[in-house]
């Protein structure tokens, strides 16, 4: 059987305002196989969301110039729930590459990792809602009536569901907590920005596809994939169980594991079938994964 990909690229992202390496920041994790399916790792700790996308992006790059395929699997959501995209962008075509194409042109995030996520948080809950809900978690110097440190009482929530359906189905946190433990919603405000000039890039557009909005949620082989070099993929790199020891990163960890473990999969067979999805899910609710929400690959 042929494998799918040549290289497999897990990235743990992060919404530090601040440059940071170790605990708790970017790792990411570079496995290529060779023809002989040799195994090569490359395991990084870039300090800087703005450092991370120059090396992703050169990677991908070498290829693109060599005609061999990799996926790129990030560790946030690359949809919000139903309904959140027809209201930021009623009537676009494409709802997730609009909610993209958003914060790429309202987040600001210079070299030293100082962004104005909360600032955007804030201008979105003034826009959408008039109060304090959907985003929320904030340091107390960016309280205000659209912003709250704490999660809004239900009465404000109720424009929007608290969960895509992936998260339904995991243990993963809501999209539109900014702050605190296992937060991801910061994760998402500065991580969308650079997924959307990596697949507008000028060398990787026409060679990359983003699963599943792209691609359907369906078991894929290699004449599906035949013009993709680069196949962009939400993970969840705490699906896969790791122990670290003392002095370990766990973080560095994962992002290994999770490579290792699309390599294996996909060496014996059994990766194709992971873009799927599940299979319980109505033509409805696939509609949904498929246009907006998006889905967690392995989940």
């Amino acid at each position: 059987m042929n494998n799918l990909f040549d290289g497999y690229l897990v990235v743990d992202w992060s919404a530090n305002s601040r440059p940071k390496t170790g605990k708790d920041s970017i790792w990411w994790c570079h496995l290529s196989c060779s023809q002989q399916r040799h195994a090569k790792i490359e395991i990084c700790n870039p300090s800087t969301r703005l450092e991370a996308f120059h090396q992703i992006r050169s990677i991908l790059y070498n290829y693109k110039i060599s005609r061999r395929r990799i996926l790129l699997g990030m560790d946030f959501s690359y949809g919000y729930p139903q309904g959140f995209a027809g209201r930021l962008l009623p009537d676009d075509a494409q709802p997730w590459k609009a909610v993209w194409r958003y914060f790429h042109e309202h987040i600001a995030d210079n070299a030293a990792n100082k962004n104005n996520r909360f600032d955007v948080a804030t201008a979105l809950n003034r826009r959408l809602t008039r109060n304090k809900a959907p985003f929320w978690g904030c340091p107390v110097s960016w309280q205000s009536p659209y912003l709250s440190m704490r999660r809004p009482a239900e009465a404000l929530r109720q424009d929007f569901k608290e969960f895509r359906m992936a998260e339904q189905k995991c243990s993963a946190q809501s999209v539109w907590k900014l702050l605190y433990a296992g937060s991801v919603g910061s994760q998402v405000l500065t991580g969308l920005p650079y997924l959307y000039q990596l697949i507008t890039d000028n060398i990787l557009s026409e060679v990359s596809r983003v699963w599943p909005f792209e691609t359907g949620l369906r078991a894929l082989d290699c004449e599906i994939l035949q013009d993709v070099i680069v196949l962009h993929a939400e993970v969840y790199p705490s699906l896969i169980e790791v122990k670290a020891s003392p002095g370990e990163i766990k973080d560095r960890l994962q992002v290994q594991a999770l490579a290792h473990h699309f390599a294996t999969l996909d060496e014996t067979g059994g990766l194709n079938e992971l873009f799927a999805g599940l299979q319980t899910l109505t033509n409805t609710e696939r509609g949904i994964v498929e246009q907006e929400e998006g889905w967690i690959l392995g989940m």
